[in-house]
């Protein structure tokens, strides 16, 4: 994409945290897509602490998609089949 003259903004966990408050998240830049790529994805990881994967995987990824596209962004989320 970024070849191609699009700009593209990439997060870490270290600059917003699924797990954490979405009233503490950062500014999300404007943008007209998001590909909502965050997740615990280790089953183990998972099934230990399954709060954590909770928060992560649904509560932190719905708060996210809800507060992009209340911005006018358009939302593709990935997921797996577990």
């Amino acid at each position: 994409l970024q070849a191609g003259g699009t700009d593209v903004t990439g997060t870490t966990r270290a600059t917003l945290d699924l797990s954490t408050n979405p009233a503490g998240w950062p500014h999300l830049p404007q943008a007209q897509a998001a590909y909502l790529c965050a997740a615990v994805t280790k089953l183990e990881a998972c099934e230990r602490d399954k709060d954590y994967a909770c928060r992560v995987n649904v509560a932190g990824t719905v708060a996210l998609a809800q507060k992009l596209q209340a911005a006018g962004t358009f939302c593709v989320f990935l997921s797996s089949n577990h």
